[in-house]
């Protein structure tokens, strides 16, 4: 009788070894996705460190992107806090939301015209997107 005991306490040992093994290699993609439903267009939108809105070169051409009214940017971050900043008509703008990010997290932050911002040069500066 104790063979069979010992058959399965075997077979369950390997087996919480093998989900345990699987559950570490598995890898967790963290992202947050910017989305722009504002009637602004953001330039040089940054969290962090990560840009949103990079110049790409061709060997002849830089290409600016930015994110425009109706449009998304995603980017794989670290998880982690921090303001988004960005750029419309020449100011300099962040969020007045701190925008978290969990690991494993897909987050979005969406831009409206009545997302409240903060101009980074002029701290006292606070109203809605659509106002600057």
């Amino acid at each position: 009788m104790e063979y069979p005991m010992k058959k399965i306490f075997y077979v369950l040992a390997i087996t919480l070894i093998l989900v345990l093994f699987a559950c570490e290699n598995e890898e967790v993609k963290t992202t947050l996705t910017i989305k722009n439903e504002s009637g602004k267009t953001l330039r040089n939108a940054k969290w962090q460190s990560y840009d949103f809105t990079e110049d790409k070169s061709d060997g002849h051409h830089i290409t600016t992107y930015y994110i425009n009214p109706g449009s998304k940017a995603t980017k794989e971050v670290t998880a982690g806090s921090g303001y988004i900043y960005f750029e419309i008509t020449g100011k300099k703008l962040r969020t007045q939301e701190l925008v978290v990010v969990d690991t494993g997290d897909n987050s979005v932050f969406t831009f409206t015209d009545n997302t409240v911002v903060v101009e980074t040069t002029n701290s006292s500066n606070i109203g809605p997107l659509g106002g600057f």
